[in-house]
C-alpha cells in the first residue's frame, strides 16, 4: 500500500544524501560575458507609457535557444520596471531553477538601472542554491536546484535588468528537441524577441496556434534562424478557466519529430524488455499461474500485484524522469513511478503469456494532446496496454488496489495514447470506460412515523474511479471518519440531524462498486407558516448540484473547463400517506457538453425526484457558453424542493384533491351550461318584433366582452344561436339553429362567410378577407380546448391559450355591429344588461372566479420559471 509519510522518509534521506551536491554554487553556477551568438536588444530610454499604472512594467522580454545536435542553450533576458514597493518585494529576489544533473547555469549581468545609470549588482558571495521539490504532494522528486539572489539597494522607480543561459539537454532525449513558445502576454511588452537557433543538421517542424507567428527562417552561419522581434506589444486578456489544452495565446511550437511514430522509436529501446527482466518476475509468474489458468483473471491478479506490493514514489532526476528502471530493481526497492511499474507489470504480463505494450498519455489534455507537433514532452504518464482475445485493456500499476474484475475495471479517461511498440508505435484510441452511474444517491425521508420528526436514509453508491478513490479513503481514514464526514456534512442542510445506526458499506469487487447506507432522524425539521396552516420542509440533490458547472460570467472567448466524466444520479424519495398530493413532472436540458433530467413521480403513497448530470466532454464551446450557462442557472435555481403539508388536519373543502377540484370545476360549467341553455329557451324571441330590421345579431362590445369573459365563452354560444336564428326567421332558410350554435366549430366555416356576404359593402373592410381564417382559429381553438381537457401531458401553459381562444369571434362580433351601425338605437336593445345578464354572471361567477385564478397562477409560473403552487 502507498503510504505518503514512508515515502516522503525516503524522499528525504535522498535528498539529503546530496545536498552538499546541490548547494555546492561554483560546481552548476558561474558568471560569464553573453554569449557571442546571443542578438542583444539596445538598452531602452524614456519611460514605458502603456505600463506606467501597472506594478512591474516589462520593457524586455527576450528569449533566445540555440539548439545543436547534441546540446541546447537557452538565453533569457529580462528588463523590468519596478513601479511600487509591492513589485521590489515580488521581483527583488531572483529565482532561477534547472536541474543540476545535466544542466548548467552561466549569469551575465544584472544590472539596477536608476536615472540613466548601470548600477551592476552580480556579488557571487551572495549565490545561493536550494533544493525545490514542485511535485511532493504527487510523490515525484525531480531533484531540481533553484538559484538565488537577493538583489540588494533596490528601489521603486528602478529598472531591475538581468541575463543568463542554461545549457544542457536531457540525454534521455539524445538529439531531439521540442519547443513551445507564447508569443504575447497579460501585461504589456515594450520590446519581445523569441529567437530560435537551429543547427542545420537537425530536422525542423513547426505549428502555430492563435495566430502565432513562426518567423520564415535566415541563414545564421551553420544554424537556421527564426526571430519574431515585437515593440510595443499590448497585453492580451484571456478567459480564465480553460481547458488545459486550450493555450489562449499566440503560441508556436519548433520540434525535430515529423511523427508520433518517430517519437516512439526514440522510446521503443527503453521499454524493450530483457531476459534479465522476464528472469526477476519468474517467481510471481509462477504463483500467479498456480492460481488460475484464466488470462483474464492472470491479468487481474497480475495488476493487483504491482498495485499492492509497489509503493508510488518517483525519483527523477535527469533521464530518470524519462527512463524506467529495470524490474529487478523496482522490486528490490519496493517502489517506483509510473515508468518503473510499467515495465515490472510489462514483464509479468509477458512471463504469462499476455501481450501488453506501453502507452503514454496525458492526464491534463487528454487525447488533445495530439494537436500539438509529436514530441516525447507531450506525455506525462505511461500505462500499460494488455490485449486478450483482441480486447484492449488499459491498466494503470500507479493506482491503489482497484474494485472490479477485468472488465468492470476502471481504465482511465485518456481519450488517446502513443501505445509504443517496436517498428510499429502508433497513436491509438482509448474509449471511456462507460458506468450505468459512476456516483448514485438516494435520499429517503419517512414524513409520517413520527409527526415530530423525519426519519432520514441515504444511500451513496460510487462506481468506477469514483468507488475506487472511495475505498481508498474508506480504508486509510476508517468507518468512523467516513460517519464523521457525512455527518458534518448533511448537517450544512439539516442543522439538527442525529446519526441513529452504523453505516454499513457493501463492497462489489466484481463491479467495482461501494455502497455507503446511512440512517439518521432529523428532529423538529419543519418550519411552520401558522397563518397559512402550513409546515415546510426544503430539501435539495445536494451531490447532484455540487457537480454541476456554476455560472460565472456570460462573456467569453475561449471554451470553459468543466469536469469530466461526471455521470451522477440522486433521488429524493419522500414516504407519505393519503392526506399528502404531489403533481408528477418531467423536464430535460442537453448540450453537446452536458445533459441533465428531471422526472417526478407519485404512486401509492411514494413521491419521488429523480434528477441525473452527465458531462458529455471537458468544457463548453465559447460560442454557446451564454445560452447554456442561462440554462444551466436555471435548472440549479430550480433544484430545491418544498415539502409542505397543514400543520392542523384539513377538514370540508380543504380535503378536496386537484383531481376532485377537477371534477367540481366541469360540474359547475356543466350546471351553468345547463341551466342557461333553459334561461335561453326562455327569451329566444325577445327581440322579435325588431329582428327583421337589422342584419344578424349586433351586440355592443361591452356586453359581448363583459359576458364572454364572465361565462368563460359560454355567452358565445347564445349569441352564435341568435345570428342562426336570424337566418332561419328573416331569410327563411330552413335549419336548427339550436344544433347549427352547438356544434359552431364545424358551423362557423358557415357563418362567418355569411356575414361577409350580409355585409353588401358595409362593415370593416378587412373582414371578407379574414372570415374563413377566423373560422379556423375559432375551430382549432376548439380542438385544443378538448385535448388540454383530455390529455394529461399537455403542458399547464397551455391552459392559457384555450383562454385566449374564446375572444377570436370578437372581430366578428364588431363587424356586425359595424353593418348595422344605421339602426344604432336597436343595437342598444340587444345591448342591455337585463336581470336575465346578471343572473348569467352570477350563475358562472364561481367557476370563472376559479378559472381566472388556476390561469393567473400558470402565468406567474410561466414569466418567473418557478412552481408558485
Amino acid at each position: 500500500m502507498r503510504t505518503y509519510f514512508t515515502a516522503v522518509i525516503v524522499a528525504v534521506g535522498f535528498i539529503l544524501s546530496t545536498l552538499v551536491f546541490a548547494q555546492d554554487v561554483a560546481d552548476h553556477v558561474k558568471v560569464s560575458s553573453t554569449p557571442d551568438w546571443v542578438n542583444v536588444l539596445p538598452q531602452p530610454s524614456g519611460t514605458f507609457e502603456a505600463a506606467k499604472d501597472t506594478k512591474v512594467g516589462y520593457r524586455i522580454v527576450d528569449y533566445q535557444t540555440k539548439i545543436e545536435p547534441t546540446d541546447q542553450v537557452t538565453f533569457r533576458r529580462f528588463y523590468k520596471g519596478l513601479n511600487n514597493s509591492q513589485a521590489l518585494e515580488d521581483e527583488g529576489t531572483l529565482g532561477i531553477t534547472f536541474d543540476p544533473t545535466y544542466q548548467k547555469l552561466d549569469i551575465h549581468s544584472i544590472n539596477i538601472i536608476r536615472e540613466g545609470r548601470i548600477i551592476d549588482k552580480i556579488t557571487p558571495k551572495d549565490f545561493k542554491l536550494f533544493r525545490v521539490e514542485t511535485e511532493t504532494d504527487k510523490l515525484l522528486y525531480n531533484g531540481d536546484v533553484q538559484f538565488s539572489y537577493a538583489v540588494t539597494d533596490l528601489r521603486v522607480g528602478d529598472g531591475l535588468d538581468y541575463s543568463y543561459s542554461l545549457t544542457g539537454r536531457n540525454p534521455a532525449f539524445k538529439d531531439s528537441y521540442f519547443l513551445r513558445q507564447s508569443q504575447q502576454y497579460s501585461v504589456p511588452v515594450e520590446t519581445f524577441q523569441r529567437r530560435v537557433l537551429i543547427h542545420q543538421s537537425l530536422d525542423v517542424h513547426t505549428r502555430a496556434f492563435n495566430d502565432g507567428i513562426i518567423a520564415k527562417p535566415k541563414t545564421a552561419g551553420r544554424y537556421k534562424d527564426y526571430t519574431v522581434l515585437k515593440k510595443d506589444m499590448t497585453a492580451l486578456i484571456v478567459d480564465d478557466d480553460r481547458p488545459a489544452w486550450h493555450y489562449g495565446f499566440p503560441t508556436v511550437e519548433f520540434s525535430s519529430f515529423e511523427s508520433w511514430e518517430d517519437v516512439g522509436k526514440t522510446m521503443e529501446e527503453y521499454y524493450r524488455l530483457t531476459s534479465a527482466d522476464k528472469k526477476a518476475v519468474w517467481s510471481i509468474v509462477q504463483e500467479i499461474k498456480g492460481e488460475t489458468d484464466s488470462q483474464e483473471k492472470q491479468t487481474e491478479l497480475a495488476l493487483k500485484y504491482v498495485q499492492k506490493n509497489i509503493r508510488y514514489l518517483g525519483i527523477e532526476l535527469g533521464e530518470g524522469g524519462y527512463i524506467p528502471r529495470r524490474p529487478s530493481k523496482t522490486l528490490a526497492q519496493r517502489f517506483g513511478d509510473c515508468k518503473d511499474v510499467t515495465m515490472l507489470l510489462m514483464a509479468i504480463l509477458d512471463g504469462l503469456g499476455i501481450e501488453a505494450a506501453p502507452i503514454l498519455v496525458d492526464t491534463t489534455e487528454r487525447a488533445k494532446f495530439t494537436q500539438t507537433l509529436p514530441t516525447t514532452f507531450a506525455f506525462n504518464h505511461v500505462i500499460v496496454g494488455a490485449t486478450l482475445k483482441s480486447k484492449p485493456y488499459f491498466l494503470d500499476a500507479t493506482r491503489a488496489e482497484q474494485l472490479g474484475d477485468l472488465s468492470n475495471l476502471d481504465q482511465g479517461t485518456y481519450g488517446k495514447g502513443l501505445k509504443i511498440k517496436a517498428g510499429s508505435s502508433r497513436i491509438i484510441d482509448m474509449p471511456l470506460k462507460e458506468y450505468k452511474w459512476r456516483k448514485d444517491f438516494e435520499d429517503i425521508f419517512d414524513l409520517v412515523s413520527d409527526p415530530d420528526k423525519i426519519v432520514f436514509t441515504t444511500t451513496a453508491s460510487y462506481f468506477g474511479q469514483d468507488a475506487d478513490s472511495t475505498l481508498s479513503w474508506y480504508r486509510n481514514d476508517g468507518l468512523a471518519e467516513v460517519e464523521k464526514v457525512y455527518l458534518n456534512y448533511y448537517k450544512d442542510f439539516y442543522p439538527s440531524i442525529i446519526q441513529t445506526k452504523p453505516t454499513e458499506i457493501d463492497i462489489n469487487d466484481v463491479a467495482a462498486s461501494i455502497t455507503f447506507t446511512s440512517y439518521y432522524e432529523i428532529p423538529k425539521p419543519w418550519t411552520l407558516l401558522e397563518d397559512d396552516n402550513l409546515k415546510q420542509f426544503y430539501t435539495i440533490p445536494y451531490e447532484l448540484r455540487a457537480d454541476m458547472p456554476e455560472f460565472v460570467g456570460a462573456d467569453r472567448t475561449a471554451p470553459f473547463t468543466i469536469s469530466y466524466p461526471k455521470k451522477v444520479r440522486q433521488k429524493l424519495t419522500f414516504l407519505v400517506d393519503e392526506n399528502w398530493a404531489f403533481d408528477e413532472d418531467e423536464s430535460e436540458m442537453k448540450t453537446d457538453s452536458l445533459a441533465y433530467t428531471y422526472n417526478a413521480k407519485f404512486a401509492d403513497n411514494v413521491y419521488t425526484e429523480t434528477s441525473t448530470f452527465e458531462s458529455l466532454q471537458d468544457y463548453m464551446p465559447a460560442e454557446t457558453f451564454a445560452e447554456v450557462m442561462k440554462k444551466l442557472n436555471q435548472v440549479r435555481d430550480n433544484l430545491d424542493t418544498t415539502i409542505q403539508t397543514n400543520i392542523n388536519p384539513p377538514t370540508g373543502w380543504e380535503t378536496w384533491s386537484d383531481e376532485t377540484w377537477n371534477y367540481v370545476a366541469v360540474f359547475g360549467l356543466g350546471l351553468a351550461a345547463i341551466i342557461s341553455f333553459f334561461f335561453a329557451i326562455f327569451i329566444k324571441d325577445f327581440d322579435a318584433e325588431w329582428r327583421d330590421r337589422l342584419i344578424m345579431h349586433p351586440v355592443s362590445m361591452k356586453k359581448f366582452i363583459i359576458l364572454t369573459i364572465a361565462t368563460l365563452g359560454t355567452y358565445q354560444i347564445y349569441w352564435f344561436y341568435k345570428n342562426w336564428q336570424w337566418v332561419l326567421t328573416v331569410r327563411n332558410e330552413q335549419m336548427w339553429p339550436a344544433v347549427r350554435s352547438f356544434f359552431s366549430g364545424i358551423m362557423n366555416f358557415a357563418l362567418f362567410p355569411r356575414i361577409a356576404d350580409e355585409s353588401e359593402g358595409k362593415g370593416y373592410g378587412w373582414y371578407p378577407a379574414l372570415a374563413l381564417p377566423l373560422a379556423f382559429l375559432f375551430f382549432a381553438g376548439r380542438v385544443l380546448d378538448r385535448a388540454i381537457a383530455r390529455i394529461d401531458t399537455m403542458p399547464d401553459w397551455t391552459a392559457l391559450l384555450s383562454i385566449a381562444g374564446i375572444f377570436i369571434s370578437l372581430p366578428v362580433a364588431m363587424q356586425i355591429k359595424r353593418i348595422n351601425a344605421d339602426h344604432p338605437d336597436l343595437i342598444a336593445q340587444n345591448s342591455k344588461f337585463t336581470w336575465r345578464s346578471y343572473g348569467l354572471i352570477a350563475l358562472f361567477f364561481p367557476i370563472a372566479s376559479l378559472s381566472y385564478l388556476g390561469c393567473a397562477y400558470i402565468l406567474a409560473e410561466v414569466i418567473t420559471g418557478k412552481d408558485l403552487v
